[in-house]
């Protein structure tokens, strides 16, 4: 098996820039791919595009378009979706694929970022009233839109949770994997996608103290449009799907969700960055475990759970936990503040 691998970013946003509405949210997917295996990606995304288009509805299909967008997958019935799925199952198992999901809703991250002002007093977290904690949380959301507006672009709105994701992927690869890899990144400006990468690699660097050698493994970054690259077609779908799990499952979000420090704890399971580990068991609904389990639902994760990186999928519970679910549990975890 090669020693080298390429992963494609692509993200997704919902009213994210403004942060206009408490629903607001932003969501990353990753694909990696041994870099031998690109010419079967090449060839695998063109006869899945075009089984895609020969099912929509006529009135639903651009003609000559480079790409089906993943919104476009809601006109298919679920049957079809189910056969996507398959076929996708079936390329990442034969071509050692793995993929990554990370949703962030605003009030999630308002509250991520609330936690970390108490993570050494949580006594006063507890206590603080409820005008109080509005009054800073629109403060927060105050701090963040003027990062936006004085920054380069977009660039003050996506830095700090794109930095986190980069992280997990230099995790995986360089500490996990110990394999050299690349990132093929969806362009959005030639200076901001720079420029972002920039704060990433440089906050890489510092948790490179951490486990020494791990971030000598990235080999750079190059962005492209998504029209002109598999590999970004193919993560456009991955991240529609992770976006629609949230969408269809609010109360994974909300539900037992509470706005207090969680402390370290010594549990070793499913540790997603060395020395933080789960801190607490959460229960999914039955819902939300029909998401990964039942088919003919009009979803793929049934047939993609299996190839999440570490078997997990990554997101910001509403009050802030930074949570993740296993998929051979189908439960959350809380990670220690």
């Amino acid at each position: 098996m090669t020693a080298d691998y390429t992963i494609f970013i692509d993200e997704s946003f919902f009213n994210w820039f403004g942060l206009r509405t408490i629903e607001s949210n932003i969501c990353y997917a990753a694909l990696s791919l041994p870099t031998e295996r690109l010419e079967n990606l090449k060839q695998f995304e063109s006869a899945i595009q075009r089984f895609a288009k020969e099912r929509l509805p006529a009135s639903k299909v651009t003609q000559n378009a480079a790409e089906l967008k993943s919104t476009a997958l809601r006109y298919l019935t679920p049957a079809i979706i189910d056969e996507l799925g398959k076929k996708i199952d079936y390329f990442l198992t034969k071509n050692h694929g793995v993929i990554f999901g990370f949703f962030i809703p605003a009030e999630g991250f308002y509250n991520y970022k609330l936690r970390s002002d108490y993570i050494h007093d949580p006594a006063r977290l507890a206590s603080l009233q409820k005008a109080d904690y509005q009054k800073r949380i629109e403060e927060i959301r105050q701090e963040m839109l003027k990062k936006w507006e004085d920054g380069e672009n977009d660039l003050g709105l996506i830095d700090d949770i794109y930095r986190t994701f980069f992280g997990f992927i230099v995790q995986y690869h360089g500490d996990h994997l110990k394999k050299s890899f690349r990132i093929v990144y969806d362009s959005r400006q030639p200076n901001e996608d720079a420029r972002l990468h920039g704060i990433a690699e440089s906050f890489a660097r510092l948790v490179d103290r951490v486990t020494p050698g791990t971030f000598a493994y990235y080999k750079g970054y190059s962005a492209a449009s998504s029209s002109g690259v598999p590999g970004l077609r193919l993560v456009d779908w991955i991240v529609g799907e992770v976006r629609s799990f949230f969408y269809r499952n609010p109360a994974i979000i909300g539900g037992d969700s509470e706005l207090k420090v969680l402390s370290p704890c010594p549990n070793p399971k499913m540790i997603l960055f060395k020395g933080r580990a789960p801190f607490y068991r959460r229960e999914l609904s039955t819902a939300a475990k029909a998401c990964f389990q039942a088919t003919g639902c009009g979803s793929m994760l049934p047939f993609l759970k299996g190839h999440f990186a570490k078997g997990i999928l990554t997101y910001y519970a509403q009050h802030g936990e930074a949570r993740h679910i296993s998929m051979s549990e189908l439960a959350a975890y809380d990670m220690a503040d």
